[in-house]
This record gives structure tokens, C-alpha cells and sequence, in this order.
């Protein structure tokens, strides 16, 4: 039996930008002023972080056998059932 197995990772993007404000906005309204930036910035100004990876959804599937196998997992017999 062959599986197609679908590994989810999850990557973030980031923007990082400095803005000048007055010196008298108290640190509650940050948040405000974070969320105001987000909804302002276009997609295309935002870059990858390669340091952010978190595991995403990830299944398995049957596959037919006439599908091509791509990868040969080393410990496949694991798998098997003991009689």
C-alpha cells in the first residue's frame, strides 16, 4: 500500500518599521498604534522570517499503486503489523 503523506509548516512574515510619535503616547495605546500599522501595510512590504517554524496540519492519505513513490522512509517496516 502506498500513502501520500502531507507535511503542514507554518512560517511568519514579518514587517518592522520606525516611526516617530509623540513622546507623551502612554504605552497602553501601542497596541492601538500596532494594529492601525498592520492594517496600513501591503503584503508585498512584508519578508519572511526564517527563524519562525511551527508544525502545521499534517495527514496521510491511500494512494493508488500506480503511483510514483517519492520518498523511502528508513524505518517503513516499523509500520508493519506483527502476526
Amino acid at each position: 500500500m502506498k500513502l501520500r503523506v502531507n507535511l503542514g509548516a507554518l512560517t511568519r512574515m514579518e514587517h518592522t518599521s520606525i516611526i516617530e510619535v509623540p513622546d507623551n503616547v502612554p504605552e497602553e495605546r501601542w497596541s492601538e498604534i500596532a494594529r492601525v500599522m498592520y492594517e496600513h501595510t501591503e503584503a508585498e512590504d512584508f519578508t519572511e522570517d526564517t527563524e519562525f517554524w511551527e508544525r502545521g496540519e499534517c495527514w496521510c492519505e491511500k494512494v493508488d499503486d500506480a503511483t510514483e513513490t517519492t520518498s523511502n522512509y528508513p524505518h517503513s517496516e516499523d509500520w508493519e503489523e506483527e502476526t
